[in-house]
């Protein structure tokens, strides 16, 4: 299988919550990428989150963890 090279620099994404439980926040990603579910806690806030609030996150691509590097991400 060919090898794939990629930069995995952490870049800057937006997104809207869309969902708030006890436990966890739903933030649907802009550009119809996706959602991620958080747990509460790991959002920074001065303010209580509400739904519609827009938020911000960097975040890097994930790369499989190759056993070929022993496991670990090079």
């Amino acid at each position: 299988m060919k090898e794939i090279k990629t930069n995995l620099e952490p870049r800057l994404f937006t997104g809207v919550v869309t969902e708030i439980s006890d436990m966890a926040v739903v933030i649907e990603i802009n550009g119809r990428l996706g959602r991620l579910s958080l747990s509460r806690r790991m959002i920074i806030s001065d303010e209580e989150i509400k739904l519609g609030d827009e938020v911000s996150f960097m975040l890097s691509y994930p790369e499989v963890i190759s056993e070929k590097n022993g496991g670990i991400m090079i």
